[in-house]
């Protein structure tokens, strides 16, 4: 997952970095398949060693082996293998000892070089360190996936939206934070998909990344709050207004209730939406970085 080097205002957010520049990035770069045939060049600016040389390339052997195939690969597979593969990456950078001098250099190769030979991959060392699959990447090629590919990446607009940088509960008003889609995004509706989804698949790509979604949202409406600094008052940084945003706490909380493990979240939105009624809690929009 991305990793901040810069604190986000919304701590319910994948913070976000320049979205422009790093969407223009990942249009850039060259699909999967030929990034997989692309002659690999890793420049000068970070030490590579052997071994992570090596792990890259039984990566990529494998995105050739799954696009020669067509259809019918394990993208699952392919994914778990990126996941391991990010790891490695970040913890050579970590070691590398790189200068921050170096970091916007660092930032192309992330973002733009590496990705041309490094299939369905996406990094970034400006505000946010993280070197990456790519999973959206992942969902347009679904069908030259299997059945479960299929499944899981049928789900992947509802869920991971179409902000690289955001989820899709919430709505981006600056490069690092927004307010919440309350009345807007279906949340007993994700909690369904979720669960159904983990009842379903069985690669442990797909199944971390459901616990881990399922974590964020659980967290989040178990307490909606943001605490601001001594004399204000904490405050719901909600897309809609008070009167709604109260109304949906409460028609949320009586859905979630009804599901074992979510009943923390329906008690946090209602201990919320009584704090709001009762002034002890405010409801802004886009406030909550101030």
């Amino acid at each position: 997952m991305i990793r901040p080097i810069a604190l986000a205002a919304l701590a319910l957010t994948l913070a976000c970095a320049d979205a422009g520049a790093e969407t223009k990035a990942r249009r850039a770069v060259s699909g999967p398949c030929a990034a997989a045939a692309a002659k690999p060049d890793y420049g000068r600016v970070l030490p590579i060693p052997d071994a992570l040389k090596t792990e890259t390339e039984a990566y990529r052997a494998a995105w050739r082996e799954a696009c020669a195939k067509k259809k019918g690969a394990s993208l699952g597979a392919l994914l778990a293998k990126g996941d391991a593969l990010g790891r490695a990456w970040i913890a050579a950078i970590d070691k590398s000892g790189i200068k921050e001098t170096k970091f916007e250099e660092l930032h192309a190769l992330l973002g733009t070089a590496y990705p041309k030979f490094i299939p369905a991959f996406a990094g970034s060392m400006i505000e946010f360190e993280y070197f990456e699959p790519d999973l959206a990447t992942f969902a347009r090629l679904a069908a030259m996936g299997d059945a479960e590919d299929r499944l899981f990446f049928a789900s992947h607009r509802a869920l991971y939206g179409t902000d690289p940088h955001a989820f899709p509960w919430l709505k981006r008003t600056t490069h690092f934070g927004g307010c919440v889609r309350f009345g807007e995004f279906d949340w007993p509706g994700a909690v369904a998909r979720i669960e159904g989804l983990e009842g379903k698949v069985k690669a442990a790509a797909y199944r971390t990344r459901l616990a881990e979604l399922k974590q964020r949202i659980l967290a989040y409406l178990s307490k909606p709050v943001f605490e601001r600094e001594a004399g204000k008052k904490p405050v719901v940084d909600s897309c809609a207004p008070k009167a709604r945003t109260v109304s949906e706490f409460e028609k949320i909380a009586k859905a979630l209730a009804a599901r074992k493990g979510w009943e923390k979240a329906a008690a946090g939105l209602r201990k919320t939406a009584d704090d709001i009624r009762a002034g002890r809690v405010e409801v802004c929009n886009g406030c909550s970085a101030n």
